[in-house]
């Protein structure tokens, strides 16, 4: 188990962001004209929206709160009504990302509980893969509009080129699970315009 995880942990560092799943999905979404979040909930059956997500984050904060004295019997059957369904909204969004394997460390951790918290911990880790999405679709804009500014003004190829290496930066940094490097059609973009 643990030399497939080595194994799968290698492979995603010298993945190419055009192989992966949120990629398809961008290109859809751009000819739908939709944000691709809110593509995933369409494509995908019985998993949360972002919008959910927001909603039953605060419900169960506020819930948890007002009872802290219930029985945990009561949290238990509270939780559970959500569980399931952001483990597959996790499941689905992780895959959508090409981090599949982090799933199975993530539920392993916490298949055996059932608490209010926990379900909250998880909705919040699935809102940050949302979050990604989002990300991930402004940098796949981003390398568009460089494409095809190229040939143009050189001023604005350099401000373009700038703000996607400061989105791709920003993306890194504030998803760990990620390799340091981002692939995208065999260049790793990183190094491509620190030259």
């Amino acid at each position: 188990m643990k030399s497939k995880f080595i194994e799968d942990r290698f492979r995603l560092k010298s993945m190419d962001w055009i192989n992966v799943k949120a990629f398809t999905l961008f290109e859809e979404a751009q000819k739908l004209s939709m944000p691709t979040a809110r593509l995933i909930p369409k494509k995908f059956e019985n998993i949360y929206t972002e919008t959910e997500l927001e909603y039953f984050v605060s419900v169960l904060e506020q819930l948890k709160l007002a009872n802290e004295n219930d029985k945990p019997k009561k949290q238990t059957k509270t939780a559970l009504k959500y569980l399931d369904r952001t483990i597959q909204t996790m499941r689905v969004l992780m895959r959508v990302l090409g981090i599949e394997i982090f799933f199975d460390q993530i539920f392993q951790r916490h298949k055996d509980s059932y608490s209010v918290e926990c379900v909250v911990m998880l909705m919040n880790r699935c809102l940050k893969l949302y979050a990604a999405v989002d990300q991930l679709s402004t940098i796949f804009k981003l390398i568009e509009i460089q494409e095809q500014s190229k040939s143009s003004n050189t001023a604005k190829s350099q401000k373009i080129e700038e703000r996607l290496m400061c989105a791709i930066k920003s993306f890194l940094t504030q998803h760990t699970l990620f390799p340091v490097n981002f692939n995208f059609r065999g260049e790793d973009f990183l190094l491509k315009f620190r030259r």
